[in-house]
């Protein structure tokens, strides 16, 4: 019998007690043996999921967005234990890069009949602080997107709560100097945004941050962006959802190591969550997350 411990956000985009008790039974139904742990913030689902793991559970699975499975995987990285995606949040990011489905109720079909696969993780570091992400971490313009948008507001619009503070802010975009240093090598570049990335797609489907960008290949993709005035900002904006990028405003490298600075300094986010700001270390830890897939 899998024993399967579900942890929820009950504060979470699309989460609703309805549909948690459906995946529930899906999972049960299955044979699955379900514990749930509903959390009342970050550092309770790391110290839930990291219960479990230590409790013996097969699978931690968790039923919330991108952020909360972060702070899970934060739980559980010194244990061998998969994770469960069941989307619930505001982009469900990982979820769709992977091509998992946006349904929860199927998404819990995969926890309780699917097997691991091992992708690569990140790790961030601020001074003392570590995180870790999955889709992406940087710093710039989309960080102070997402520092400047409400819980309230992603848990009406979705998506749309972000474009809509996006349009809010591009009038105040200018670029400043960042100092990258990738794997010893360091780049100085104007940028509005730069962006450390595991996965390849921002909005799944629609919108592409860079091409041959893969979540187990060993690397980590670093992309800066440039732009000045409001035209600039939506042209390039708007190249990424036509998957068509300007190379002289989009450059992009790899690496397994990055030290991004900023002067000033600014905003930063991983996975979707606003952290503080710039510095950041970080660096990636090839095929450690396993996540359960069909």
């Amino acid at each position: 019998m899998r024993r399967v411990l579900l942890v929820v956000n009950p504060v979470a985009t699309r989460t609703r007690e309805p549909i948690e008790r459906r995946v529930v039974a899906v999972m049960e139904e299955a044979g699955c043996q379900v514990e749930v742990v509903r959390t009342n913030g970050p550092e309770h689902t790391a110290e839930a999921a990291k219960a479990g793991a230590q409790d013996s559970a097969d699978v931690v699975a968790v039923y919330g967005g991108d952020g909360t499975i972060m702070k899970a995987v934060g739980g559980i990285i010194d244990h061998d234990v998969p994770i469960g995606l069941i989307p619930g949040g505001t982009g469900n990011v990982l979820a769709g890069n992977l091509r998992l489905p946006k349904d929860p109720v199927e998404a819990a079909r995969i926890v309780a009949t699917g097997s691991p696969r091992f992708i690569d993780l990140g790790e961030m570091k601020q001074g003392d602080l570590v995180q870790y992400f999955s889709v992406a971490c940087g710093s710039g313009f989309d960080a102070d997107v997402m520092m400047h948008t409400s819980t309230e507001a992603k848990r009406k619009y979705g998506v749309l709560a972000y474009l809509a503070r996006a349009f809010r802010l591009v009038s105040q975009i200018r670029p400043v100097r960042y100092d990258i240093t990738i794997d010893g090598t360091k780049h100085e570049i104007d940028a509005v945004s730069v962006v450390v990335a595991n996965c390849g797609e921002f909005i799944p489907g629609w919108a592409q941050l860079g091409p041959n960008i893969s979540f187990d290949d060993g690397e980590l993709d670093i992309l800066t962006f440039y732009a000045e005035g409001v035209l600039e900002s939506l042209r390039v904006g708007l190249k990424l959802f036509l998957k068509k990028h300007d190379v002289d405003k989009v450059r992009q490298f790899k690496g397994r190591e990055v030290m991004l600075e900023a002067k000033p300094d600014r905003p930063a986010q991983v996975d979707g969550d606003s952290s503080g700001f710039t510095p950041l270390e970080v660096k990636v830890l090839p095929k450690r997350l396993a996540v359960m897939m069909p």
